[in-house]
């Protein structure tokens, strides 16, 4: 870190600390001034080195607003071909679906029923797609290109706190008659979120990628964004020239043997997701199902498992390698509801013949028909 960011971070901890001022800003507005995206970067990676991400977000828009002359002074247009030109016009159709709500809020307070408003927030649900192509694309594509990139920690936990957010409001609004306090604040919260992480996306996201990205990689990101869900515009079209392909080959074993495709239909025709994890703790497969619980990009591959999970949850993974790996752990298991779905998540240590641990397999499944199962069905029943 050269004297400039140095001097930066320092600033940073007395602003953490409560004990910015306007005399201080004055005394590093220069330094402000050159900041780019990717030194931010290199800021918020020395800071996490003291802190979980989590523990940053109080404190997060204080410095976005102090930082923002600069990196906006810097900023440069997207290609619109690119994939980050795609993104962008999310966020804006994000944007006008956001406005649309604060401006019949702002017309109708007095006299608008939380029931009206209940569908509009739903439909905001539909913006989940846009984090989880960031998450799973292009995080994983900047972390393997730049190292200051776990950073981008920071914005995967202002990802969940704003979706979570949301949900409390979906959560909140039939159980009520009429908008009261609590709820306007939440909603005002909410909203300021929502902006931010928009603002956050396109002044220093988009600017490293821009950065970073070769056509090549830019080309396939594009293409792995095309297996998720477009958010209020079109959908991606499907490229997969782009793509890496495998070539064939044979799965041999003493109970039978299988040519590639053969053995990537049985992957991908299993009634559970899979993740493999190596020894190095690293994503090296996933099946492509055709009703998968929990989206997955090839872009991951390669990944730390740490960098799959939100910071919070990190402690849990940590735990649960620690314990394959001494050998005191053979498995572990969650069961949670989401929705209308009952789902079990179930890791299991893999180990060679001489019990040396070679990695864990994650394995999730839905199990919210089979736990309605009575009696017996012995005759075919496709009806």
């Amino acid at each position: 870190m050269n004297d400039t960011l140095e001097s930066l971070y320092d600033y940073i901890l007395k602003i953490r600390n409560d004990e910015g001022s306007i005399e201080l800003f004055k005394i590093h507005e220069d330094e402000i001034k050159i900041l780019n995206a990717i030194d931010l970067f290199e800021l918020f990676d020395r800071l996490l080195l003291i802190e979980e991400p989590k523990a940053i977000l109080p404190y997060l828009d204080k410095l976005m607003h102090i930082f923002s002359q600069g990196l906006l002074s810097k900023q440069r247009a997207l290609p619109e071909d690119s994939i980050l030109y795609y993104l962008h016009r999310e966020n804006e159709a994000m944007k006008l679906k956001l406005q649309a709500i604060q401006d019949r809020m702002h017309t109708q307070l007095a006299d608008i029923a939380p029931s009206q408003l209940l569908p509009l927030f739903q439909e905001l649900e539909s913006f989940t797609p846009h984090y989880l192509k960031i998450q799973n694309v292009l995080f994983p594509h900047l972390e393997r290109i730049d190292a200051r990139c776990t950073g981008l920690k920071i914005m995967w936990s202002l990802q969940d706190q704003t979706k979570a957010d949301l949900k409390q409001i979906l959560k909140r609004l039939p159980e009520i008659t009429a908008l009261d306090t609590p709820l306007i604040i939440a909603l005002g919260n909410y909203f300021f979120e929502a902006y931010g992480l928009i603002q956050k996306e396109e002044m220093i996201l988009f600017q490293v990628a821009l950065d970073l990205f070769d056509q090549k990689t830019m080309d396939i990101v594009k293409a792995q964004c095309a297996q998720f869900e477009p958010c209020f515009i079109e959908a991606l079209p499907i490229d997969n020239t782009v793509l890496d392909l495998i070539p064939e080959a044979f799965f041999k074993t003493a109970t039978g043997s299988l040519s590639f495709e053969q053995l990537l239909l049985v992957l991908n025709a299993l009634p559970v997701d899979l993740t493999l994890i190596d020894e190095f703790d690293k994503v090296r497969y996933f099946n492509v199902t055709a009703d998968r619980l929990f989206p997955r990009s090839p872009a991951v591959i390669g990944r730390d498992v740490r960098n799959c999970h939100p910071a919070e949850s990190v402690h849990v993974v940590n735990e649960i390698l620690s314990a394959f790996k001494n050998g005191s752990r053979q498995q572990a298991e969650f069961w949670i509801p989401m929705k209308d779905k009952f789902v079990l998540i179930k890791y299991i240590a893999l180990r060679d013949d001489h019990q040396r641990y070679k990695g864990t397999l994650e394995i999730t499944q839905e199990l919210s028909e089979a736990r309605t199962l009575q009696g017996q069905q012995r005759l075919l029943d496709w009806n």
